[in-house]
C-alpha cells in the first residue's frame, strides 16, 4: 500500500489531474468501467484502501492520499490513469452522421461536459473545441459528460479557420447560434452536413467563428428573457436537428 506523497505513482497522478496534457485521469467505477468498455487501456488503476475488495493488478493508496486526488466530494475508491486521447479535426465527420458542434470560447468545463452528453445523445459524431474553450479531458468535463465524453470524438485547441479548411471537402454549411439577430430556429431549413457554432455566454460567438456562419439563428424566448445557458441552447437546437432527421426518413 501506498502512504507517501513522494511515490512516482501518486506524483504522476497529480500532474495528471493539475496539467492533462498528455495523461487524463477518471475518477469512480462506473466511469473507469464505461472507459474499458469503450476500448481504453488503463496505464494504471488506483483504489483507496478501505474501498473494499480490490482489483487485480490495482494499485493502492492509503485513504488520506486517495483523498487528496479524489475531485469529488466522497471519493468514489478508484481512479485510472489513461493516456489522452488525440482526434483530429479532420476525423470528426468519420464517425457517424453529418453534424459538428463547434465550441467557441466556452471556458466552464461543466458545461463542455454537458454539451457532449446532449450531442452524443442527438447523434453528432464530433466536438471540434476552439481557443478559449476548456479542456474536453478535464475532470469536471468528464463528468458532466456521464460517460460521453468517453465515446465522442472531441478535437482540441481547433481554430474555427482551421476547422474549416479540414471539412472543406464535405461542403458543410456553418450555423451560428446567437441570441440576437438570425432567424427563428423553427423557420429555417437546416439539412445535409452542418457544423453548429456555439459560443460562450455573454461573450457569444468570436468574430473569426461569425464569419464563417453560411447562416445565424436563435431561439425564440418570452421575454424577459433573452438567452439560454449555453448547454441547455445546445440541447434545443441539436434535438431539433434530430427531430428534423427523422422526419427527413420516414417513407413518404
Amino acid at each position: 500500500m501506498i502512504t507517501s506523497r513522494q511515490n512516482a505513482w501518486f506524483q504522476r497522478v497529480r500532474n495528471a489531474i493539475r496539467d492533462h496534457a498528455d495523461e487524463i485521469v477518471i475518477e469512480g467505477p462506473k466511469a473507469v468501467a464505461d472507459a474499458m468498455a469503450g476500448g481504453w487501456t488503463p496505464i494504471a488503476v488506483i483504489e483507496r484502501a478501505a474501498s473494499g475488495e480490490q482489483r487485480a493488478g490495482a494499485i493502492v493508496f492509503a485513504e488520506a492520499l486517495f483523498d487528496q486526488l479524489s475531485e469529488t466530494k466522497t471519493a468514489q475508491g478508484v481512479l485510472a490513469l489513461f493516456e489522452r486521447p488525440r482526434t483530429t479535426a479532420a476525423e470528426l465527420f468519420a464517425q457517424r452522421g453529418k453534424l459538428v458542434v463547434a465550441l467557441d470560447g466556452v471556458q466552464d468545463p461543466g458545461n463542455v461536459g454537458a454539451i457532449a452528453r446532449v450531442a452524443e445523445a442527438a447523434g453528432v459524431c464530433g466536438l471540434a473545441c476552439g481557443p478559449g474553450t476548456a479542456d474536453p479531458n478535464h475532470p469536471r468535463a468528464l463528468r458532466a459528460s456521464a460517460g460521453s465524453l468517453l465515446r465522442l470524438p472531441a478535437a482540441v485547441e481547433v481554430a474555427p479557420e482551421e476547422l474549416r479548411d479540414h471539412l472543406r471537402s464535405l461542403a458543410p454549411r456553418w450555423i451560428a447560434l446567437v441570441a440576437h439577430g438570425g432567424g427563428e430556429l423553427y423557420d429555417e431549413p437546416l439539412a445535409g452536413a452542418l457544423v453548429l457554432a456555439l459560443g460562450a455566454e455573454g461573450a457569444g460567438l468570436s468574430p473569426a467563428a461569425e464569419r464563417l456562419a453560411d447562416l445565424r439563428v436563435r431561439i425564440p424566448t418570452e421575454p424577459p428573457v433573452e438567452s439560454l445557458n449555453v448547454a441547455t441552447a445546445a440541447a434545443v437546437v441539436l434535438f431539433e436537428l434530430r427531430r428534423r432527421r427523422a422526419l427527413a426518413a420516414v417513407p413518404a
